[in-house]
């Protein structure tokens, strides 16, 4: 409840105690003085009667006894010896039809000296006497409309009192549930003091934060970018290569590898002066990169001196050979090349790397073909090999492909254990694959192929539909499901996201940690907040994959409920030999301090890998060191068994 709903309610209980007991007491005061007037007065007047009952007969009566009765209020008098009446009076209203006898009290007065008489009066009640007098009841009535004014306008002045105070009050609460960035300042809060020192701290805070922010952005940078052109560099590069190559090989990696060769910046703008080569070679490289980055998961990285490095992870010749095509065309709108060396820009060498090859390999061959290219003269390209692996396929094929691995129910789960650093499981993660040909598609190839199919909202809503009901067959365990930021971002998946998680019982979705990666969450921030904190206030547990890949700011962590923050498998690899990535590592532990989001590793293969992680504050991973991939199906019968 509300400070001023507290506040008014125990005004309004207090007000109307007083006003019950200020209108008790004056009605017991009113009956009690009525009472006591009346007792006066019959008392009075069975003194007259007993006086003049002695010197007069009861007939004498009749000439002063109507007087005084009626004097007094009093109604009927009856006197009688035995059953004989001696005296009677009765108004002539009342024989007429006035008050009923209901409405009036009766009493019997004793006379000292004549006691063998009886005296019985008839008097109206003060109650029924009062009450039907407007211009008694009317004042109580003012008096107690003023009381519920005055107590109405009591509470608005009251309500306009702690209004400042329910301000800070409502802002701080924002505040509390992470709303530091988007709560407005209200200049009418109270205490002033106070409202002020908040909006310092936040200040200070949010400073802290750009800085700190700034700090990792740069971390980040030096772990994996080219100082000179702002690309990825040669290690970052090897190592994402490398990670294709050794991760796939029971899948079977397939891709491509180009090499763009330009020629030094001073023979590029030949007669020009050095800035201008400079920027020439800027111009280039942004030209570059606007074509690589239309490819997903594409990587360009400047690979040695004015060496251009492209990874296409999945792609086949066909798609690297039109992108060659693509970039030599554009070569010809590329502003500030000399004519006579606008035919000599660009040499690129092409090689598809297949199964069993080793990053050292795939870059001798991709190095020979780019030399072949420059020999060959021009803006060409040069194929190392022109074998192109069997399981390259076109769209048309990737769209009946995975139309029918959805007809047929959606991919085959397999699942993994992720463990903490103490050796406990503290989740699994759902991993899918499609068969095809004897082999087995993982998601990193195909999810693209998803994506630019417009298939991603209906591959999530088959994946948790088939995953949902296996909850309760597996008590305790946490199942993460990688969801796509895609489906997110429509309107139509959350609404029917939101309705299926409400049907589970709050047990079984605890159960549940979806999986964001993380340069599309940094994206599309703003947009994913509110369905982020729905999910974790109906109880499932955020993560945030692929960390360290790209370049973003780490502000995340205080904006939306993130539990786990999951390594690049690069990131890992080898990563007691290599200081700027440990470098990044140990820096993100101390950016999730002051929250409950908790650091690991992924693609974890040696125990020295993985005690240089722990080493860096790291509090789990997973990988082939800790546990294989098995099927889904296994560990329901194994929880099948133990139930048995």
């Amino acid at each position: 409840m509300r400070l001023l709903d507290r506040l008014s309610a125990m005004v309004a209980l207090l007000c109307s105690l007083v006003m019950l007991l200020m209108l008790a007491g004056s009605a017991l005061s009113f009956f009690y003085l009525n009472e006591h007037r009346t007792d006066r007065l019959m008392t009075a007047l069975g003194a007259a009667l007993d006086e003049g009952l002695s010197n007069q007969s009861p007939a004498d009566l009749a000439r002063w006894l109507p007087f005084a009765l009626q004097s007094g209020g009093i109604s009927e008098l009856e006197i009688r010896r035995g059953e004989t009446r001696l005296y009677s009076f009765v108004p002539a209203g009342l024989a007429e039809g006035g008050h009923p006898p209901t409405d009036y009290a009766r009493r019997e007065l004793a006379l000292p000296h004549h006691p063998e008489l009886q005296v019985r009066l008839t008097y109206p009640t003060a109650l029924l006497s009062e009450v039907r007098s407007l211009a008694v009841t009317a004042p109580l009535s003012v008096a107690i409309a003023l009381m519920v004014i005055s107590l109405l306008a009591g509470l608005g002045w009251l309500r306009r009192q702690i209004r400042p105070q329910e301000t800070l009050e409502y802002r701080a609460r924002r505040i509390m549930h992470g709303e530091r960035d988007s709560v407005p300042i209200d200049a009418g809060e109270s205490p002033s003091l106070t409202s002020s020192a908040i909006d310092r701290l936040l200040g200070d805070l949010a400073q802290a934060r750009e800085q700190r922010s700034r700090v990792d952005i740069l971390i980040r940078a030096f772990a994996a970018r080219d100082a000179q052109t702002g690309l990825s560099n040669r290690l970052f590069f090897d190592g994402q290569l490398a990670l294709q190559l050794e991760e796939n090989q029971e899948m079977g990696p397939h891709g491509v590898v180009m090499m763009l060769r330009p020629p030094d910046p001073e023979g590029l703008a030949a007669g020009q002066d050095k800035q201008q080569a400079l920027e020439l070679m800027h111009s280039l490289i942004n030209l570059i990169s606007t074509y690589v980055m239309r490819y997903p998961d594409a990587l360009l990285a400047r690979y040695f001196r004015r060496d251009l490095a492209v990874l296409l992870p999945h792609c086949s010749l066909k798609d690297a050979e039109s992108l060659a095509a693509q970039l030599v065309a554009a070569l010809a709108a590329l502003p500030g090349v000399p004519g006579h060396n606008r035919d000599d820009v660009l040499h690129i060498g092409i090689c598809v790397y297949r199964q069993d090859q080793t990053a050292v390999e795939v870059m001798e061959s991709v190095e020979q073909a780019a030399r072949e290219a420059a020999l060959q003269g021009g803006n060409t390209w040069s194929v190392f090999d022109k074998r192109v692996p069997g399981q390259v396929r076109g769209n048309v094929k990737w769209r009946t492909l995975l139309e029918q691995a959805l007809a047929r129910g959606g991919p085959q789960l397999f699942t993994r254990e992720v463990y903490r650093r103490d050796g406990r499981v503290d989740h699994h993660v759902v991993i899918n694959r499609i068969p095809e040909g004897g082999q087995a598609l993982g998601a990193a190839e195909f999810m693209p192929m998803l994506r630019r199919l417009g298939l991603m909202a209906q591959y999530d809503r088959q994946q948790l539909t088939r995953i949902l009901p296996l909850l309760p067959r597996m008590p305790d365990r946490v199942l993460a499901i990688t969801l796509s930021v895609d489906s997110l971002l429509q309107r139509d998946f959350r609404l029917w996201l939101r309705n299926t998680l409400m049907q589970c019982a709050k047990l079984h979705r605890r159960q549940i940690m979806f999986e964001l990666v993380e340069a599309d969450l940094c994206q599309h921030l703003v947009r994913l907040r509110p369905v982020l904190r729905l999910l974790d206030a109906l109880g499932c547990r955020l993560s945030v994959l692929q960390a360290g890949l790209t370049v973003v700011s780490t502000a995340y962590i205080t904006t939306v409920p993130v539990a786990i923050i999951k390594l690049h498998p690069g990131l890992a690899r080898e990563i007691d030999r290599r200081a700027e990535n440990q470098l990044f590592i140990q820096s993100l532990p101390e950016a999730c301090i002051g929250s409950a989001t908790r650091v690991f590793a992924t693609g974890v293969r040696t125990k020295l890998e993985w005690q240089t992680l722990m080493d860096n504050a790291v509090a789990g991973g997973q990988g082939d060191f800790f546990a294989p991939i098995v099927p889904l199906d296994e560990m329901l019968k194994k929880y099948s068994r133990q139930d048995e």
